[in-house]
């Protein structure tokens, strides 16, 4: 007997299918209710989760030498490093950047919203706090 409201519990084909379903009715229009907004913030959260990580050990690692190195910046800087990540394509850097203010947008919408949970603002403070974080190391650290 499978656990109701246990995602981890759940088919993973199942998971892939109620994500779908969730994200088709937020691009048709179609009415969203809250646990389609849960599972986005979940979805988000965890991807965040991915991208601050990667943020904190490209700011913290040393730069890669030969023969480390993944690829070369047009200056011949070896990558992965600090000044890879600021170099990165105008196309790539407009997408990630885009994608953060997206991020930020709707997390603002979570906090301002009266009838989101405490499990769900403080997920959407910590999405703002990356979001914010990888901005400040593309544009100004």
């Amino acid at each position: 007997q499978e656990p109701q409201g246990d995602e981890a519990g759940k088919d993973p084909l199942e998971v892939l299918q109620e994500l779908n379903a969730t994200y088709s009715k937020i691009w048709s229009g179609e009415e969203v209710t809250m646990e389609d907004v849960q599972r986005d913030v979940d979805v988000s959260f965890f991807t965040t989760l991915v991208v601050g990580v990667f943020n904190a050990y490209v700011v913290a690692a040393p730069p890669a030498e030969p023969p480390d190195c993944t690829s070369y910046t047009a200056s011949g800087t070896c990558c992965p490093s600090l000044e890879c990540y600021r170099d990165l394509p105008f196309g790539a850097k407009f997408f990630v950047t885009g994608a953060l203010l997206l991020a930020l947008r709707g997390s603002y919408r979570i906090i301002m919203n009266p009838t989101s949970s405490g499990n769900m603002l403080g997920k959407a403070v910590f999405i703002a706090a990356v979001a914010l974080q990888v901005l400040y190391t593309f544009y100004v650290y």
